[in-house]
């Protein structure tokens, strides 16, 4: 996490997981989740306090799968069939842990003809109503600077799918929903190496 943002330091608090939404879907989540963050009292809560973890691990944040534009990706689905897919396991998970943060997987995949920002519009179209953030994530260092001004750019293209909804932080200009949009930059440079997250507090 990048502890400099408010969103890495909540991150370092509470843990981050993604679910496995490419070769697995929303029923694992579910479980998942109630392994790590349901009290006690259920199959799965009861099984982690058996493996020595009496309280809840109490994660936060999950992600709804991980670069699921890529074709290099296992499962790899289209926008609209992983808005779809997403939108059923956020829906189990919210109701099993109503406090959770859901990442949406945003683009990954900047190759050249790929619609990267359609990609976003239609996962927001879907999950604007369930999830907090959306990760956009690339490759920096060994690549065209192009795609470093794409990825500056992504911003208002994807706050513009945002939905309306009460509960939700609204853009003072339009009204609304602000979704927080979370940019992971895989650093591939020699001598740096490594991977990092920057969430971006907006």
């Amino acid at each position: 996490p990048n502890f400099g943002t408010s969103a890495g330091r909540e991150e370092a608090l509470h843990g981050r997981f993604g679910v496995n939404l490419g070769t697995r879907g929303p029923d694992e989540a579910r479980h998942l989740l109630e392994y790590c963050n349901h009290p006690g009292g259920t199959a799965l809560s009861d099984l982690r306090r058996s493996h020595g973890y009496e309280n809840p691990h109490d994660i936060k944040f999950w992600c709804l799968g991980n670069e699921m534009d890529g074709p290099w990706q296992m499962g790899h689905r289209s926008a609209d069939d992983y808005g779809k897919f997403a939108l059923e396991a956020a829906k189990l998970m919210k109701w099993t842990d109503p406090g959770i943060k859901l990442i949406a997987a945003g683009s990954s995949n900047f190759g050249t003809g790929v619609d990267w920002v359609g990609w976003n519009r239609t996962v927001l179209e879907h999950l604007k109503r369930h999830v907090e953030y959306l990760a956009i994530h690339m490759y920096v260092g060994n690549r065209d600077t192009l795609h470093v001004r794409q990825s500056q750019h992504a911003r208002e293209h994807v706050f513009a799918a945002g939905a309306d909804s009460d509960d939700s932080e609204r853009d003072p200009l339009t009204g609304g929903r602000l979704l927080r949009i979370q940019a992971e930059f895989l650093v591939d440079r020699a001598g740096l190496g490594g991977e990092g997250l920057v969430g971006l507090d907006q």
